[in-house]
């Protein structure tokens, strides 16, 4: 009879715990709760809630400037909670004080503790930031009868476009941001970003959610959110200007009622607003673009930035017939999608490849950063020493104002003779070299017994014929030959010779981006082709691209206006597109038609 009145004291007991706990096996925390952006004169909520029945909270000492004008009010309670079809309790216990600020800055509300059965548990400490009286508070009201009273929505929502600079040099990136400051609930209808005429932009992707903090601006406290951030580089020196942006909004001012309205009585509780559509503008912005140091130095291809270079080549010693491969990467920050990546010099005994790119480029708020690997292959047909000479890459460093060069070490390769090649005995050309012998060796012809064969007379004149014939083929495939060689050597034109080709390239790139649905990667290609492809076609180095170049070029290239009033508007198009996002399939289908049309009439100018 004892042990069963002990067993139902230690049952009793350990129910009380669990009760007392309102959990089981749960770890409980006492959290603190500070009342958003509160201001000197007003007072603000701190809250300290626990999941579990607690009592006898003890709140550590305030800085002097903090009043407690109300508390600790104490809330508690049961929550009932569905989890996988089971109903579970948990009780909550919540202590709340009123206090006031007598003067701006940082504070800390000090840790308190509460009793939870025989536990002790506390909170950690909690800083917050007190901001300046709201001078100005109580002017901006709506009247109940829908017109407005006393309030001006420009004050009380507007835009700011912010730069992270407002001079640069050519080509070196900034970032703008479009920020909003409203006292006022809000809702976005419709956003029209301006057109960066004169500047590449690439959009920042972000969360897709406003995150809006309390901000204090001119006298006022406004909640303030980053809209959009995008990355704009210049293209053209000089004063450039950005436009204004277009804002549709939804805004929901307080009003005021009669005072014998009976809702002016529960007014604080029950909310009393009206929604008024307003559009705002963000403000036209003026930038002043350096031009680069002139002049340039050999080698200079636009890279702006600062960057470093790593070169290799995975094998020195190969045969003849097998692949070569020379690897550049360029890591840094900069304009690293715009650049070009330095190409090895290969001899021009080696067949040359189309080289493979992999790239892993970040676009943040600090600028675009990463890096660009390229492998470049070559073939070599004949056995012998070779070196690959040095690979430099010239950038222009914004920060220091000046022009720098990085260079590798050349590269030596062994290549022994592989199966059916040739053996070279001048085995160090380079593509600047006039390699006149690739093969002198003479193998031993084994004679055999010649036998007298007089040609029939009806025979002869056309085998003279067979020969005169072979003899014009041979000089007609010299001076072919010849013809390519001097195109070769003359850079300008074989680059602008082969634009066309090199255009397919790129269109099949970004038709395959297309496909894909990576509208990202799809602009970006089809917006750098087209630059590419201007630039080589109308000779118009990076450093100097623009639009405005590449109308005068046209011009003077025998394209008519009609087509270079097209061009500009292409460029533009394509520009924009890369930040709108509301683009259907058959609008970016459409981007894609208009380039290769482009690209067509420019190459039929010079065939008429």
């Amino acid at each position: 009879m004892l042990q069963w009145g002990l067993t139902i004291v230690l049952l009793l007991t350990i129910t009380i715990a669990v009760s007392q706990n309102g959990t089981s096996g749960k770890s409980l925390k006492l959290s603190v709760d500070v009342e958003s952006a509160p201001r000197v004169g007003e007072p603000f909520k701190v809250s300290f809630t626990i999941d579990a029945k607690a009592r006898g909270i003890k709140l550590g000492s305030l800085d002097p400037s903090l009043k407690i004008i109300l508390g600790p009010s104490i809330a508690s309670g049961e929550r009932q909670i569905i989890s996988n079809g089971k109903r579970e309790s948990s009780s909550f216990s919540s202590f709340s004080y009123m206090i006031m600020a007598e003067k701006e800055g940082t504070f800390k509300i000090p840790a308190a503790s509460v009793k939870v059965g025989s536990a002790t548990y506390s909170s950690a400490v909690q800083t917050f930031k007190v901001f300046p009286a709201d001078t100005k508070k109580g002017s901006e009201t709506t009247a109940a009868n829908g017109s407005t009273k006393h309030i001006d929505l420009n004050k009380g929502v507007f835009f700011k476009l912010i730069l992270s600079k407002t001079t640069m040099y050519e080509q070196e990136g900034f970032l703008a941001s479009f920020k909003i400051y409203s006292l006022y609930d809000f809702s976005f209808n419709d956003v029209k970003f301006p057109e960066f005429d004169g500047f590449l932009s690439q959009s920042i992707e972000n969360s897709g959610q406003i995150q809006l903090t309390p901000e204090q601006y001119n006298g006022r406290l406004y909640l303030t959110g980053i809209i959009k951030q995008f990355f704009l580089t210049p293209q053209r020196s000089g004063e450039l200007i950005i436009p204004v942006g277009k804002f549709d909004l939804t805004v929901s001012v307080p009003v005021q009622r009669a005072q014998d309205d009976i809702d002016a009585i529960f007014g604080n509780y029950l909310g009393s607003y009206q929604n008024i559509e307003k559009t705002f503008s963000s403000q036209a912005t003026r930038i002043k673009v350096k031009p680069l140091p002139t002049p340039a130095p050999d080698g200079f291809n636009g890279a702006i930035g600062q960057f470093s270079m790593d070169t290799s080549a995975p094998l020195s010693v190969i045969k003849s017939g097998e692949s070569y491969k020379v690897v550049v990467k360029v890591s840094g920050k900069g304009n690293l999608k715009l650049m070009d990546i330095p190409k090895p010099v290969f001899p021009t005994d080696f067949e040359v490849y189309d080289p493979q790119e992999n790239q892993d480029i970040t676009i943040s708020e600090s600028g675009a950063s990463g890096q660009r690997e390229v492998s470049y292959f070559a073939v070599p047909r004949s056995q012998g020493d070779y070196t690959i000479p040095a690979i430099r890459l010239v950038y222009f460093d914004p920060a220091q104002g000046q022009y720098k060069t990085i260079s590798s070490k050349p590269f030596k390769l062994h290549v022994d003779k592989g199966d059916g090649t040739q053996v070279a005995s001048v085995s160090n050309f380079t593509q600047n070299e006039d390699a006149s012998v690739l093969s002198t060796d003479i193998h031993y012809i084994k004679k055999l017994p010649s036998k007298a064969h007089v040609l029939p007379s009806r025979n002869r004149a056309g085998y003279i014929l067979s020969y005169i014939a072979i003899s014009l083929l041979t000089i007609a495939i010299f001076f072919i030959l010849r013809s390519k060689n001097n195109e070769k050597t003359d850079n300008v034109a074989y680059r602008s010779k082969r634009a066309g080709s090199v255009a397919r390239k790129w269109l099949k790139q970004a038709e395959e981006s297309l496909k894909r649905g990576d509208s990202d990667e799809y602009y970006e290609t089809l917006l750098r082709g087209m630059v590419d492809y201007l630039g080589s076609k109308l000779n118009i180095p990076m450093s100097t691209w623009s639009k405005e170049t590449a109308e005068e070029k046209l011009l003077s290239f025998g394209a008519s206006k009609e087509l270079q009033q097209e061009t500009v508007s292409l460029l533009s198009q394509l520009e924009f597109s890369r930040y709108a996002q509301d683009q259907s399939i058959s609008q970016r289908e459409e981007l894609y038609r208009q380039c290769v049309s482009l690209i067509g009439q420019i190459e039929e100018i010079k065939k008429r």
